[in-house]
């Protein structure tokens, strides 16, 4: 290995170290904590309608969707 490599490395090594005893003995700072409010939608039945006719989306009356899978005990 060059002499110059070997600097190199040397110098990124301790440079990190320096970061990380930096880090560590930095003082604690205190978090800014923010509390989500509950989530309590108002629903109101008068916005919903009579028909759906979203056609992406089709919820026709007596459609059974049955979803199969694996689980890990079937492996």
């Amino acid at each position: 290995m060059k002499p110059r490599t070997a600097f190199g490395i040397a110098i990124g090594f301790f440079s990190i170290l320096a970061t990380f005893v930096q880090v560590g003995f930095a003082k604690p700072t205190k978090l800014l904590v923010q509390s989500t409010p509950a989530y309590a939608p108002a629903i109101d039945p008068a916005n919903f309608v009579a028909k759906i006719d979203n056609p992406y989306f089709p919820l026709t009356p007596g459609t059974t969707r049955i979803f199969e899978g694996k689980t890990d005990a079937d492996f």
